[in-house]
């Protein structure tokens, strides 16, 4: 078993190190995934070759691309066969990723053209938001009311508002670091997101999440806009180890970020 495992390892860093990177993370979880199951003995062609299973972690993965690559900016077309090509799998998990990330709204299929990624309007996003405060609220609600956080919880959570304000403050080119922070600043609002034990609440949050990140990305212009969002989710944090719902009501991290998309509608309307 042991030589096994070595083995498998080994032909897990030879593909990895073969692949062209844009395919280097998806390749790795999901050889790393077949790796364990073999290790323990439990491995069947139908668990390799499930191709629902395959085409959730390409949406994964494109979601991602989505939020940290400039191959995948607005306006730009994914094509499945290409992308079947560079992730080295059938193009039916492919068109099945792009359908799940169209029914998101994050692209949309153009026939014989490909897979478009969509922009965001300031109407979108206040929609989005209001959406987003609606299913927040009830996360938030669960959680005070029913103490669902423990110390592990604040702690985790902490730690991530201390990565966002360590990102802020960085010298990071000005991309890379909005990228950064969204990535962070995303996986805070899920982790809340999932300590709520709603199911269904947290699928749709997920993908109103992926949607406001990308906008972030395409909007966000001045860097010290960065450091006012982090101090915002230190206001999360209190508030709910307060229980104080009104003021989670009253004041969320995107709230800043909100205002000035719709203070620069304003603007645009007037001709200024």
């Amino acid at each position: 078993m042991k030589k096994r495992k070595i083995f498998f390892g080994y032909i897990i860093r030879l593909a990895v190190s073969l692949t062209d990177p844009p395919a280097q993370w998806y390749l790795y979880n999901r050889l790393s995934t077949v790796d364990e199951r073999f290790c323990r003995g439990g491995l069947s062609i139908n668990s390799i070759t499930n191709h629902q299973s395959l085409a959730r972690e390409v949406a994964d993965f494109l979601r991602r691309e989505l939020l940290v690559s400039s191959k995948y900016s607005q306006g730009t077309f994914i094509r499945e066969e290409e992308l079947a090509r560079e992730l080295n799998i059938s193009r039916a998990p492919v068109r099945e990723a792009l359908k799940e990330l169209e029914g998101q709204g994050l692209v949309r299929s153009i026939p014989r053209k490909g897979s478009i990624v969509l922009g965001f309007t300031p109407g979108d996003v206040e929609e989005l938001y209001d959406i987003r405060f609606a299913l927040e609220t009830q996360v938030f609600e669960a959680l005070v009311k029913d103490r669902l956080l423990s110390e592990e919880d604040y702690g985790r959570m902490n730690g991530l508002y201390e990565e966002l304000l360590d990102v802020a403050s960085s010298s990071m080119e000005k991309s890379e670091k909005v990228i950064a922070f969204s990535r962070i600043d995303l996986d805070f609002h899920l982790y809340i997101a999932e300590r709520s034990g709603r199911p269904w609440t947290i699928r749709i949050l997920k993908g109103v999440y992926f949607q406001l990140h990308q906008a972030m990305v395409q909007h966000l212009e001045k860097e010290e806009e960065l450091a006012y969002s982090a101090m915002e989710h230190l206001k999360i944090i209190q508030s709910l180890k307060e229980g104080n719902l009104d003021a989670l009501r009253e004041s969320r991290h995107y709230s800043y970020f909100h205002r000035r998309l719709r203070d620069r509608e304003k603007l645009e309307a007037s001709g200024m």
